[in-house]
């Protein structure tokens, strides 16, 4: 009845429950993963893939304050795609341009 990817994947989401301290942070957390659920246990494997790839999607649309959250990644900037590996320090760093985004 139950898949072996199906247990794998609820019991990951039930430990990774426990990361986010304030219970009214978890709530959208909850809502994803019983979504995930649902897709899994009706498509399986595939489903759950196609879960994850549309809620990377999505997350890669989101702004904030216009400027992208996968910001240097999703866009591309080769220039500040250093600070994802080392990050250096603020007295090395020439300024921000109008959108807030580091030069």
């Amino acid at each position: 009845m139950i898949s072996t990817p199906i247990i794998i994947v609820s019991s990951l989401t039930g430990v990774a429950g426990y990361t986010i301290p304030r219970y009214s942070a978890t709530l959208p957390f909850r809502i994803i993963r019983y979504l995930l659920l649902f897709v899994a246990s009706m498509l399986g494997f595939v489903g759950l893939t196609y879960g994850i790839l549309l809620l990377l999607i999505h997350i890669v649309m989101l702004e904030s304050f216009g400027t992208p959250y996968f910001s240097p990644v999703a866009p591309f900037d080769g220039k500040r795609i250093k600070d994802i590996i080392i990050r250096y320090p603020f007295w090395i760093k020439k300024g921000r341009n109008k959108k807030g985004r580091q030069r």
